[in-house]
Protein backbone atom coordinates (compact mmCIF):
# COMPACT_ATOMS: atom_id res chain seq x y z
CA UNK A 1 0.00 0.00 0.00
CA UNK A 2 1.29 3.41 -0.93
CA UNK A 3 2.11 5.53 2.09
CA UNK A 4 0.62 9.04 2.31
CA UNK A 5 2.81 11.30 4.43
CA UNK A 6 1.15 14.30 6.01
CA UNK A 7 2.73 17.58 5.03
CA UNK A 8 2.59 20.87 6.85
CA UNK A 9 2.07 23.70 4.41
CA UNK A 10 2.87 27.19 5.71
CA UNK A 11 1.91 30.21 3.68
CA UNK A 12 3.60 33.35 4.92
CA UNK A 13 1.59 36.56 4.79
CA UNK A 14 3.05 39.70 3.28
CA UNK A 15 5.01 42.02 5.54
CA UNK A 16 2.60 44.47 7.17
CA UNK A 17 4.13 47.89 6.60
CA UNK A 18 1.34 49.84 8.29
CA UNK A 19 1.58 47.79 11.49
CA UNK A 20 5.34 48.21 11.53
CA UNK A 21 5.04 51.98 11.11
CA UNK A 22 2.44 52.31 13.86
CA UNK A 23 4.65 50.25 16.15
CA UNK A 24 7.74 52.29 15.30
CA UNK A 25 6.12 55.70 15.86
CA UNK A 26 4.80 54.37 19.17
CA UNK A 27 1.00 54.34 18.81
CA UNK A 28 -0.54 54.59 22.27
CA UNK A 29 -4.29 54.46 22.69
CA UNK A 30 -6.49 54.63 25.73
CA UNK A 31 -10.06 54.95 26.88
CA UNK A 32 -10.18 57.73 29.47
CA UNK A 33 -13.82 58.48 30.17
CA UNK A 34 -17.41 57.31 29.90
CA UNK A 35 -19.57 60.43 30.01
CA UNK A 36 -23.22 60.19 31.07
CA UNK A 37 -24.74 63.60 30.35
CA UNK A 38 -28.13 65.23 30.99
CA UNK A 39 -29.19 68.24 28.93
CA UNK A 40 -27.90 70.90 28.88
CA UNK A 41 -24.21 69.96 28.65
CA UNK A 42 -20.94 70.98 27.00
CA UNK A 43 -17.41 69.56 26.99
CA UNK A 44 -14.36 71.45 25.77
CA UNK A 45 -11.03 70.04 24.57
CA UNK A 46 -7.91 72.10 23.90
CA UNK A 47 -5.55 71.21 21.06
CA UNK A 48 -2.47 69.18 21.87
CA UNK A 49 -0.44 66.13 20.92
CA UNK A 50 -3.39 63.84 21.57
CA UNK A 51 -5.95 62.87 18.94
CA UNK A 52 -9.31 62.17 20.56
CA UNK A 53 -12.06 59.76 19.64
CA UNK A 54 -15.67 59.70 20.81
CA UNK A 55 -18.29 56.99 20.38
CA UNK A 56 -21.93 57.94 20.91
CA UNK A 57 -23.47 55.09 22.87
CA UNK A 58 -26.82 56.79 23.37
CA UNK A 59 -28.45 60.03 22.32
CA UNK A 60 -26.67 62.61 20.16
CA UNK A 61 -24.03 65.32 20.23
CA UNK A 62 -22.68 68.18 18.14
CA UNK A 63 -18.98 68.71 17.51
CA UNK A 64 -17.87 72.32 16.98
CA UNK A 65 -14.30 72.75 15.78
CA UNK A 66 -12.64 76.02 16.77
CA UNK A 67 -12.09 78.30 13.80
CA UNK A 68 -14.51 76.41 11.57
CA UNK A 69 -18.10 77.28 10.74
CA UNK A 70 -20.93 74.86 11.36
CA UNK A 71 -20.90 71.64 13.32
CA UNK A 72 -20.74 67.87 12.91
CA UNK A 73 -23.94 66.15 14.05
CA UNK A 74 -23.27 62.87 15.85
CA UNK A 75 -25.95 60.22 16.33
CA UNK A 76 -26.18 57.00 18.31
CA UNK A 77 -23.54 54.55 17.11
CA UNK A 78 -21.36 57.17 15.41
CA UNK A 79 -17.60 57.44 15.89
CA UNK A 80 -15.61 60.64 15.44
CA UNK A 81 -11.84 61.13 15.61
CA UNK A 82 -10.48 64.65 16.09
CA UNK A 83 -6.87 65.10 15.02
CA UNK A 84 -3.95 66.45 16.99
CA UNK A 85 -3.65 70.18 17.65
CA UNK A 86 -7.39 70.71 17.15
CA UNK A 87 -9.41 72.43 19.88
CA UNK A 88 -13.15 71.83 19.88
CA UNK A 89 -16.38 71.50 21.86
CA UNK A 90 -18.88 68.70 22.22
CA UNK A 91 -22.36 70.04 23.08
CA UNK A 92 -25.91 68.78 23.30
CA UNK A 93 -27.09 71.27 20.66
CA UNK A 94 -25.36 73.70 18.28
CA UNK A 95 -24.15 77.09 19.53
CA UNK A 96 -24.64 76.25 23.18
CA UNK A 97 -23.41 79.40 25.00
CA UNK A 98 -25.43 79.51 28.21
CA UNK A 99 -23.36 77.05 30.30
CA UNK A 100 -19.72 76.63 31.11
CA UNK A 101 -18.05 73.65 29.46
CA UNK A 102 -17.59 70.68 31.74
CA UNK A 103 -14.07 70.02 32.96
CA UNK A 104 -12.91 66.45 32.45
CA UNK A 105 -10.86 64.84 35.21
CA UNK A 106 -7.12 64.36 34.73
CA UNK A 107 -6.18 61.09 33.08
CA UNK A 108 -5.70 58.27 35.55
CA UNK A 109 -1.95 57.49 35.82
CA UNK A 110 -2.74 53.76 35.74
CA UNK A 111 -4.80 54.10 32.57
CA UNK A 112 -8.17 53.38 34.16
CA UNK A 113 -11.38 54.68 32.59
CA UNK A 114 -13.30 57.26 34.63
CA UNK A 115 -17.07 57.68 34.73
CA UNK A 116 -18.30 61.26 34.42
CA UNK A 117 -21.90 62.24 35.15
CA UNK A 118 -23.48 65.63 34.50
CA UNK A 119 -26.93 66.60 35.78
CA UNK A 120 -29.48 65.00 38.08
CA UNK A 121 -31.88 63.57 35.54
CA UNK A 122 -31.47 60.51 33.36
CA UNK A 123 -28.62 60.71 30.87
CA UNK A 124 -29.77 61.94 27.46
CA UNK A 125 -26.35 61.37 25.89
CA UNK A 126 -23.73 58.75 26.75
CA UNK A 127 -20.29 59.07 25.17
CA UNK A 128 -17.20 56.92 25.30
CA UNK A 129 -14.10 59.13 25.08
CA UNK A 130 -10.53 58.08 24.35
CA UNK A 131 -7.28 59.23 22.80
CA UNK A 132 -4.48 58.28 20.46
CA UNK A 133 -0.97 59.60 20.73
CA UNK A 134 2.45 58.80 19.30
CA UNK A 135 5.80 58.71 21.04
CA UNK A 136 7.51 59.87 17.83
CA UNK A 137 4.89 62.51 17.08
CA UNK A 138 6.53 64.11 14.05
CA UNK A 139 8.23 61.05 12.72
CA UNK A 140 6.17 59.75 9.81
CA UNK A 141 4.08 61.11 6.91
CA UNK A 142 1.05 59.11 8.04
CA UNK A 143 0.52 61.53 10.92
CA UNK A 144 0.51 64.58 8.67
CA UNK A 145 -1.97 62.95 6.28
CA UNK A 146 -4.74 62.49 8.81
CA UNK A 147 -7.55 65.09 8.59
CA UNK A 148 -8.78 67.21 11.48
CA UNK A 149 -12.02 65.23 11.69
CA UNK A 150 -12.87 61.67 10.69
CA UNK A 151 -16.57 60.95 11.14
CA UNK A 152 -17.79 57.37 10.74
CA UNK A 153 -21.55 56.94 10.80
CA UNK A 154 -23.18 53.78 12.03
CA UNK A 155 -24.30 51.68 9.11
CA UNK A 156 -22.30 53.61 6.51
CA UNK A 157 -20.33 51.53 3.97
CA UNK A 158 -17.02 52.83 5.34
CA UNK A 159 -17.79 51.48 8.81
CA UNK A 160 -18.71 48.10 7.36
CA UNK A 161 -19.63 45.45 9.88
CA UNK A 162 -16.88 46.27 12.38
CA UNK A 163 -17.88 49.58 14.00
CA UNK A 164 -20.97 48.44 15.89
CA UNK A 165 -19.54 45.23 17.45
CA UNK A 166 -16.22 46.89 18.28
CA UNK A 167 -17.99 49.85 19.90
CA UNK A 168 -20.27 47.51 21.80
CA UNK A 169 -17.32 45.50 23.07
CA UNK A 170 -15.57 48.67 24.25
CA UNK A 171 -18.71 49.91 25.96
CA UNK A 172 -19.18 46.60 27.76
CA UNK A 173 -15.58 46.60 29.00
CA UNK A 174 -15.87 50.19 30.23
CA UNK A 175 -19.19 49.58 31.99
CA UNK A 176 -17.96 47.12 34.60
CA UNK A 177 -14.46 46.55 36.04
CA UNK A 178 -13.24 43.01 35.36
CA UNK A 179 -9.86 41.28 35.49
CA UNK A 180 -7.75 42.16 32.47
CA UNK A 181 -10.03 45.06 31.52
CA UNK A 182 -7.22 47.55 30.84
CA UNK A 183 -5.40 45.12 28.54
CA UNK A 184 -8.58 44.35 26.60
CA UNK A 185 -9.44 48.04 26.21
CA UNK A 186 -5.91 48.89 25.10
CA UNK A 187 -6.00 46.23 22.37
CA UNK A 188 -9.47 47.23 21.25
CA UNK A 189 -8.58 50.91 20.94
CA UNK A 190 -5.48 50.00 18.90
CA UNK A 191 -7.76 48.02 16.58
CA UNK A 192 -10.13 50.97 16.48
CA UNK A 193 -7.38 53.27 15.20
CA UNK A 194 -6.34 50.88 12.43
CA UNK A 195 -9.95 50.40 11.35
CA UNK A 196 -10.48 54.16 11.23
CA UNK A 197 -7.41 54.52 9.00
CA UNK A 198 -8.71 51.78 6.72
CA UNK A 199 -12.15 53.35 6.48
CA UNK A 200 -10.75 56.80 5.83
CA UNK A 201 -8.37 55.45 3.17
CA UNK A 202 -11.23 53.71 1.36
CA UNK A 203 -13.08 57.01 0.98
CA UNK A 204 -10.17 59.05 -0.38
CA UNK A 205 -9.86 59.99 -4.06
CA UNK A 206 -7.08 58.35 -6.05
CA UNK A 207 -4.27 60.79 -5.35
CA UNK A 208 -0.67 60.19 -4.23
CA UNK A 209 -0.06 59.69 -0.54
CA UNK A 210 1.92 57.39 1.69
CA UNK A 211 -1.18 55.35 2.49
CA UNK A 212 -2.09 55.02 -1.18
CA UNK A 213 1.45 53.80 -1.82
CA UNK A 214 0.58 50.65 0.14
CA UNK A 215 -1.77 49.72 -2.71
CA UNK A 216 1.02 49.94 -5.31
CA UNK A 217 2.60 46.45 -5.36
CA UNK A 218 6.04 47.68 -6.48
CA UNK A 219 6.26 50.59 -4.04
CA UNK A 220 4.74 48.64 -1.14
CA UNK A 221 7.29 45.85 -1.71
CA UNK A 222 10.11 48.40 -1.52
CA UNK A 223 8.63 49.84 1.68
CA UNK A 224 8.41 46.36 3.17
CA UNK A 225 12.05 45.65 2.32
CA UNK A 226 13.17 48.85 4.06
CA UNK A 227 11.13 48.15 7.18
CA UNK A 228 12.09 44.46 7.33
CA UNK A 229 15.83 45.10 7.01
CA UNK A 230 16.58 48.70 8.01
CA UNK A 231 20.19 47.81 8.77
CA UNK A 232 20.89 46.56 5.25
CA UNK A 233 22.92 48.89 3.04
CA UNK A 234 20.14 49.46 0.54
CA UNK A 235 20.93 51.30 -2.65
CA UNK A 236 18.26 52.68 -4.95
CA UNK A 237 19.50 50.36 -7.67
CA UNK A 238 19.11 47.28 -5.45
CA UNK A 239 15.63 48.28 -4.32
CA UNK A 240 14.62 48.91 -7.93
CA UNK A 241 15.97 45.52 -8.97
CA UNK A 242 14.14 43.75 -6.15
CA UNK A 243 10.78 45.15 -7.33
CA UNK A 244 11.41 44.59 -11.02
CA UNK A 245 12.10 48.14 -12.17
CA UNK A 246 15.10 50.05 -13.40
CA UNK A 247 16.56 52.74 -11.16
CA UNK A 248 15.07 55.88 -12.72
CA UNK A 249 11.45 54.67 -13.15
CA UNK A 250 11.52 53.22 -9.65
CA UNK A 251 12.73 56.48 -8.10
CA UNK A 252 10.04 58.46 -9.94
CA UNK A 253 7.29 56.01 -9.03
CA UNK A 254 8.34 55.81 -5.37
CA UNK A 255 8.69 59.59 -4.98
CA UNK A 256 5.29 60.28 -6.54
CA UNK A 257 3.58 57.70 -4.35
CA UNK A 258 5.31 58.34 -1.03
CA UNK A 259 6.15 62.02 -1.33
CA UNK A 260 9.91 61.73 -0.93
CA UNK A 261 12.78 59.80 -2.59
CA UNK A 262 13.64 56.25 -1.45
CA UNK A 263 16.87 57.18 0.34
CA UNK A 264 15.21 60.00 2.28
CA UNK A 265 12.44 57.65 3.40
CA UNK A 266 14.97 55.00 4.40
CA UNK A 267 17.02 57.49 6.42
CA UNK A 268 13.96 58.61 8.39
CA UNK A 269 12.79 55.03 8.91
CA UNK A 270 16.15 54.19 10.42
CA UNK A 271 16.01 57.18 12.75
CA UNK A 272 12.50 56.24 13.90
CA UNK A 273 13.69 52.74 14.74
CA UNK A 274 16.72 54.16 16.52
CA UNK A 275 14.56 56.51 18.61
CA UNK A 276 12.35 53.59 19.60
CA UNK A 277 15.37 51.52 20.65
CA UNK A 278 16.72 54.44 22.65
CA UNK A 279 13.38 54.94 24.42
CA UNK A 280 13.34 51.25 25.29
CA UNK A 281 17.02 51.32 26.33
CA UNK A 282 17.75 48.50 23.87
CA UNK A 283 21.51 48.14 23.55
CA UNK A 284 24.50 50.45 23.44
CA UNK A 285 24.78 53.33 20.98
CA UNK A 286 27.17 51.27 18.88
CA UNK A 287 24.72 48.36 18.77
CA UNK A 288 21.83 50.64 17.81
CA UNK A 289 23.95 52.32 15.12
CA UNK A 290 24.72 48.92 13.60
CA UNK A 291 21.08 47.81 13.80
CA UNK A 292 19.94 50.79 11.73
CA UNK A 293 22.63 50.57 9.07
CA UNK A 294 25.45 52.85 10.25
CA UNK A 295 29.04 51.65 10.22
CA UNK A 296 30.13 53.89 13.07
CA UNK A 297 28.64 55.36 16.20
CA UNK A 298 29.81 58.85 15.22
CA UNK A 299 28.07 58.84 11.83
CA UNK A 300 24.91 57.56 13.49
CA UNK A 301 25.07 60.27 16.17
CA UNK A 302 25.41 63.01 13.56
CA UNK A 303 22.45 61.69 11.55
CA UNK A 304 20.33 61.33 14.68
CA UNK A 305 21.12 64.88 15.82
CA UNK A 306 20.06 66.23 12.43
CA UNK A 307 16.70 64.49 12.76
CA UNK A 308 15.94 65.10 16.45
CA UNK A 309 18.08 68.15 17.25
CA UNK A 310 19.77 66.34 20.13
CA UNK A 311 22.41 63.68 20.56
CA UNK A 312 21.16 60.08 20.94
CA UNK A 313 22.54 59.83 24.46
CA UNK A 314 20.64 62.93 25.55
CA UNK A 315 17.49 61.65 23.81
CA UNK A 316 17.76 58.38 25.75
CA UNK A 317 18.25 60.11 29.10
CA UNK A 318 15.26 62.38 28.60
CA UNK A 319 13.05 59.53 27.37
CA UNK A 320 13.87 57.29 30.31
CA UNK A 321 13.38 60.15 32.76
CA UNK A 322 9.84 60.97 31.54
CA UNK A 323 6.77 58.77 30.96
CA UNK A 324 6.08 57.59 27.41
CA UNK A 325 2.67 59.28 27.35
CA UNK A 326 2.40 62.50 29.34
CA UNK A 327 -0.36 62.74 31.89
CA UNK A 328 -3.32 64.90 31.02
CA UNK A 329 -3.68 68.34 32.51
CA UNK A 330 -6.72 70.55 32.73
CA UNK A 331 -6.88 74.30 32.40
CA UNK A 332 -8.76 75.75 35.30
CA UNK A 333 -9.38 79.07 33.55
CA UNK A 334 -11.41 77.76 30.64
CA UNK A 335 -12.38 74.35 32.05
CA UNK A 336 -10.88 72.65 29.00
CA UNK A 337 -9.16 69.28 28.82
CA UNK A 338 -5.72 69.68 27.29
CA UNK A 339 -5.27 66.00 26.56
CA UNK A 340 -5.77 62.49 27.81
Amino acid sequence: MKRNDDKLLVEMSEFDVLSQVLDTVGLRSRLFCRSELSDPWALRFAGGEFAHFHIVDRGSACLELDGQQGHVALSTGDLVVVGRNSSYRLVDRPNRKDIRPLELPPADPDGRCAVLRRGNGPATSVLLCGSFTFEDGGGHPILALLPRIMHLRRGAPSSGDWLEPLSRFLLQEAAEPRPGMQTVISRLTDILFVQVIRAWLAEQPEKPSWLRALNDPRVSTALALMHQRPGHRWSVAELASRVGLSRSPFTTRFTRAVGEPPQAYLARTRMQLASRMLRQNSGSLAQIASAVGYESESSFSKAFARQYRQAPGEFRRRSLASPAVPAARTNGHDNSASGH
